[in-house]
């Protein structure tokens, strides 16, 4: 954020799309600079499963400014999710008993939903992860014109999913599956 104070003296426009990756740890009283600094925020939920990973690294004391997926949308800054590295998708298994990839969107906002986070309440709702996932990334790659929701005009790229994640226990999120994949309006794939 220094570097990006900085660089905004020299060069005032704060209409770019700059973003913070993996935003994971941050103090309270970076998250107000953060927004005024207009940064997008880029997390990756599964991240969440590194349970013993994150206490090792990060310490009890430090847990509260971890994953604040919540608290920066509540502030009204952009968040987007991504899937990384398939880091901590091991620790959970699917309906059939096999690991995940950890690549898996779905997968990742079962992470952001519910709240298996070791920072309590920062878990989000269906809705807003799936715009973290689609509608935010978009914004942030400067491609809300042609992605990112379902418009006219826009690229018909989007997932059919056998069940209704909006409805569901959120919980069974993770074990849900693909029935089908449309890109730019063509199937890519049917089950």
């Amino acid at each position: 954020m220094d570097i990006y104070e900085r660089l905004y003296k020299i060069y005032p426009n704060k209409n770019v799309r700059n973003r913070v990756e993996h935003i994971q740890i941050i103090r309270d009283e970076d998250i107000e600079r953060f927004k005024n600094l207009n940064l997008i925020a880029s997390f990756q939920p599964i991240f969440t499963l590194e349970k013993e990973l994150t206490l090792k690294r990060v310490g009890e004391r430090r847990i509260k400014d971890t994953y604040r997926f919540r608290t920066f949308l509540e502030k009204g800054i952009k968040v987007i999710f991504n899937s990384d590295t398939p880091f901590g998708a091991a620790t959970l298994k699917n309906k059939e008993g096999k690991d995940f990839n950890g690549f898996e969107p779905l997968l990742g906002i079962h992470c952001a939903v519910n709240d298996i986070n070791l920072n309590k309440g920062e878990n989000v709702t269906v809705k807003q992860a799936v715009e973290c996932y689609t509608k935010n990334a978009a914004y942030a790659n400067y491609m809300e014109n042609i992605y990112g929701t379902l418009e006219r005009g826009k690229y018909a790229d989007f997932v059919v999913l056998e069940e209704d994640i909006f409805n569901i226990n959120t919980e069974q999120i993770k074990d849900v599956e693909i029935f089908m994949t449309v890109i730019d309006g063509e199937v890519g794939y049917i089950k």
